[in-house]
């Protein structure tokens, strides 16, 4: 096996357990009832900081 087939090899590995980790707290938050917001490129930044703000139950001011 050559060096650019284990590299690939161990990204594809830590992808996956990066994923499982993802999925077991996911299932951890939804279980607790606990606010999430889900990053997954459907939101822009100011998107996703308003949805943050909201799950800490804060208001946003007008100049953001």
């Amino acid at each position: 096996m050559g060096k650019d087939q284990r590299t690939e090899t161990a990204l594809r590995s830590l992808l996956r357990r990066d994923e499982m980790f993802t999925e077991r707290v996911k299932a951890q938050v939804q279980q607790l009832k606990l606010p999430f917001v889900e990053v997954n490129g459907g939101l822009s930044e100011d998107g996703l900081v308003i949805a943050v703000a909201a799950g800490f139950g804060l208001r946003m001011l007008n100049n953001h």
